[in-house]
């Protein structure tokens, strides 16, 4: 197995010298080293969490290097998102003007304050990369890819990670952990170098420290950090997730010895992060409000999110359901809308992982259906469903609610991955003739979805 990754690895390397140029290749060469050190460092030599970051550098690699053909052979400057070559690009190459790293860092955060909407984590950690690229002649758009496929690959470890804290057995969590990874929304985003990859990695690790049913201030102390990190990289994604904290103390109270003590952290920390919201009430209101007027893309017209958007509570939840359920067809971003804006550049054949990703979320969304109607499905999955876990479901939910209007699946990633693993929960629990009979029926349903997209979106 070991020898067989090892040549395909080199093919891709030598496809990518051709494709792209050397210097890069040597990039990814040294960014799977790092990863695979770190994901050895952390996780104790771990063999399934080993094969699972290889696995998913190497898969992602070929995908990044198949869309980097596309794109040259196109004569296109960005793909996908205009995001990329409008904001991301050129202010890398803004900041790498500035010469050493420590230069361009002290630019960064020059006129940094805690509740500005600028992303100063992201560009901090980009420009290290656009360092090295700049140092050995690299190419700087894939190095920025590459950066963040570094990060992709440790959502599927921090994924293993929380199957096993979910008390599945490791074969099922390494198989489970590769789909989510590969046939989920994450995938498409595993090589766009924009910041949600950075923020569903950020969001991961904290809900995994939730996990940590006792009491530890080290735990505590951990959360505070990564929570205060992915402010750094989008101010109102860090707030929410804030939440976090009295999540994870709640999980503790239950079975700690010190409850006292809990309990008068908890009070400590409700104050103290009351007292700052009060102080800053303005500018956390102003934050919001502007993620509002940027992010929410709904279309308050005759148009579907419009029309969903008017009925209180169900429409809510019929939106999180229909941004799941995105693209509708499942075909539908294979190629350019005739209304589309950019065009070919982002609505090209290279899409094909979104379309993987909206069969998945289907069968995600049919089984849950099936588990919330089915009195005696939820009987049996009752006692299976983790606290810690069960915590992070409702939260996750808020987190979907919160978001329902955005047309958009990259900002739910982290919460996606939650919901994936209850899903595998539902489905471990049937029996192999169970699986069969509810697949059919989902796989039916979904032919007759794409026959409404067709209808009605195309």
């Amino acid at each position: 197995m070991r020898a067989l990754f090892l040549i395909i690895f080199a093919v891709v390397l030598l496809f990518g010298v051709f494709i792209v140029d050397a210097p890069t290749m040597l990039i990814l060469l040294i960014a799977y080293f790092i990863g695979i050190a770190l994901t050895r460092f952390l996780n104790r030599s771990n063999k399934n969490i080993v094969s699972i970051y290889s696995i998913l550098f190497l898969v992602s690699s070929i995908y990044m290097i198949a869309c980097y053909l596309y794109m040259s052979d196109k004569g296109f400057i960005y793909l996908f998102a205009p995001d990329l070559y409008g904001t991301f690009y050129p202010m890398n190459e803004y900041y790498l003007q500035y010469g050493s790293y420590s230069q361009i860092v002290t630019h960064i955060w020059k006129d940094y304050q805690f509740l500005d909407r600028y992303f100063v984590g992201y560009y901090t950690y980009s420009t290290l990369w656009g360092v090295l690229a700049k140092s050995i002649n690299a190419n700087l758009y894939v190095t920025l890819q590459i950066s963040t496929l570094f990060l992709y690959s440790f959502i599927g470890v921090v994924t293993y990670r929380l199957f096993l804290k979910s008390n599945f057995a490791k074969k099922a969590a390494f198989k489970y952990t590769l789909i989510i990874s590969l046939c989920s929304i994450v995938f498409f985003y595993s090589s766009i170098f924009l910041r949600d990859i950075h923020i569903a990695l950020l969001y991961l690790i904290a809900i995994y420290l939730t996990f940590e049913t006792k009491f530890s201030l080290t735990t505590l102390l951990k959360l505070m950090i990564v929570i205060l990190i992915t402010c750094l990289f989008r101010i109102e994604s860090g707030l929410f997730l804030f939440i976090l904290i009295p999540v994870y103390l709640l999980i503790c109270l239950q079975k700690s010895k010190y409850k006292i003590t809990l309990i008068s952290i908890s009070a400590v920390l409700a104050i103290i992060i009351g007292f700052y919201y009060l102080s800053n009430r303005t500018s956390i209101d102003q934050i919001i409000s502007d993620n509002r007027e940027v992010y929410i893309e709904s279309d308050k017209g005759s148009g579907i999110t419009g029309t969903l958007e008017r009925i209180p509570i169900l429409g809510d939840f019929s939106l999180i359901l229909y941004n799941a359920l995105q693209p509708i067809p499942f075909f539908n971003r294979l190629h350019p809308s005739p209304n589309s804006e950019y065009a070919l550049p982002v609505d090209n054949i290279m899409r094909f992982p979104q379309s993987i990703a909206a069969v998945f979320n289907w069968i995600v969304i049919f089984y849950l259906l099936f588990w919330l109607f089915s009195n005696k499905m939820r009987k049996v999955t009752k006692g299976k469903i983790a606290k810690p876990l069960q915590y992070n479901l409702w939260v996750g939910m808020v987190f979907f609610l919160l978001q329902s209007s955005v047309i958009s699946q990259r900002r739910l990633i982290p919460f996606h991955i939650v919901y994936y693993i209850l899903f595998f929960i539902i489905y471990s629990c049937l029996k192999s003739d169970e699986r069969k009979r509810l697949n059919a029926i989902a796989m039916f349903g979904f032919i007759l979805l794409q026959l409404v997209g067709v209808i009605y979106f195309t």
